[in-house]
C-alpha cells in the first residue's frame, strides 16, 4: 500500500492515558479522554468506545504534557472493529490544523516524544 501521509507517524510509547502526555477529547468519538495509539501532526490512530462513520466530521482538543489546541476541526479517515476489544473501533482521525497551530502541535508532540524516551 502506498504511503499518502504528508506528516512523519510516531508510536506512542505510553499509550495507557495515565502514563500519556498526548490526550485527546473527541466527544463524537469517545466518551473519555483517549490517548491515540499512535499520532503525527497529520492525525491520530486510537481506539474508541462509538463507532463513527467514515468522513465524519468531529471537532476535538488536543493536550499534550498540559499545552493544549482547543477547537479542532477533524474527520474520519477510516474505521476498523477493533478485535481484542469488542464493542471498540480503531479509528484513523485527520486533523486540520494550520499555520502557528500546526507547527505548534509539531513542537508539542516533538518534546512529548523526547520526555518520553
Amino acid at each position: 500500500m502506498d504511503e499518502k501521509r504528508e506528516f512523519a507517524r510516531f508510536d506512542n510509547p505510553a499509550k495507557k492515558f495515565q502514563d500519556s502526555r498526548v490526550q485527546l477529547t473527541i466527544p463524537g468519538l469517545a466518551e473519555d479522554t483517549v490517548s491515540p495509539v499512535d499520532f503525527g501532526v497529520g492525525g491520530f490512530k486510537l481506539d474508541a468506545s462509538k463507532k463513527p462513520e467514515p468522513g465524519a466530521a468531529v471537532a476535538c482538543t488536543i493536550q499534550v504534557a498540559g499545552d493544549k489546541i482547543e477547537n479542532c476541526n477533524a474527520h474520519v479517515a477510516w474505521v476498523t472493529e477493533n478485535e481484542s476489544k469488542p464493542g471498540t473501533w480503531i479509528v484513523g482521525l485527520s486533523v486540520n490544523v494550520t499555520g502557528d497551530d500546526q507547527d505548534k502541535l509539531s513542537s508539542m508532540l516533538t518534546d512529548a516524544l523526547s520526555e518520553e524516551g
